[in-house]
């Protein structure tokens, strides 16, 4: 069974945090920890981030000064407990069905080390561009 731990750097997000971090608690393969690295904010996603913590165990809350993205990423990595990671943008979510075909495509494609998805590019509401890197079939 693969296990995940997904990493979010949050800096400033408190009004997308609620979407992207309910689309992660929400995926169909629950087997993961989730990372999130509240990087300096002085909204309040640090707080939105405490209380998703305070209701669910698999995830894991990192108060740190502000360092960039890059470095939030590095501290979710160093603080991870699996060796598959997954990142999401904290303005960004996924569907529902995200990990499960993750981990379906990592099972049929043992040997390689990084792997990407599908992505959509949404503009006011409108999806605007799709492309998928490794169909289904």
């Amino acid at each position: 069974m693969n296990q995940f731990s997904i990493v979010i750097p949050v800096h400033n997000k408190e009004k997308y945090i609620y979407k992207t971090l309910n689309s992660v608690l929400n995926q169909t393969y629950p087997h993961f920890e989730l990372i999130l690295v509240d990087d300096g904010s002085v909204d309040n996603s640090g707080n939105i981030c405490d209380q998703y913590a305070l209701a669910d165990s698999r995830i894991k809350v990192i108060h740190q000064k502000n360092g960039g993205v890059s470095n939030a990423r590095n501290t979710g990595i160093k603080a991870a407990s699996n060796n598959l990671i997954a990142f999401i943008d904290a303005d960004d979510f996924w569907k529902e069905d995200y990990l499960e075909r993750m981990s379906d495509l990592i099972k049929k494609f043992p040997k390689i080390n990084i792997y990407s998805s599908k992505y959509t590019t949404v503009v006011n509401g409108i999806a605007s561009k799709s492309e998928e890197f490794f169909p289904s079939e």
